[in-house]
């Protein structure tokens, strides 16, 4: 199994570069008594990835697969199995080498995906 897929792209991964977080919606609130008042109602997990380097062509079928906040399936180890995602891509940086595209640069992006 791939590390990181989006929306069947298999998406490179920098290593250490993968962060998971848990999301409560609700709130909690100690009592007066000193027992804790939760109306936490759900969790939902957030990862924060920085990708491996990635070709103009990958990056493109990559942004298109999630434009628009589409919910897309994102599987592999980063994720612990198959879930639907929003997925935003941030920033890239862009790093000079030879392609076979002939326009000798790659980029590696800063994403953060969302479950739904």
């Amino acid at each position: 199994m791939s590390f990181l897929v989006i929306a069947g792209q298999t998406v490179p991964v920098m290593e250490g570069q993968t962060a998971e977080r848990v999301e409560r919606f609700g709130q909690e609130s100690p009592a007066f008594a000193g027992n804790l008042r939760s109306s936490i109602r759900v969790e939902k997990r957030r990862w924060s990835v920085t990708s491996g380097l990635l070709t103009q062509a990958e990056l493109a079928t990559l942004k298109a697969a999630v434009a628009l906040g589409a919910h897309v399936t994102c599987s592999g180890d980063a994720m612990g199995g198959s879930v639907t995602c929003a997925v935003e891509v941030g920033d890239a940086g862009f790093v000079t080498v030879a392609t076979d595209d002939g326009l000798n640069f790659m980029r590696s992006v800063a994403l953060t995906l969302r479950e739904v």
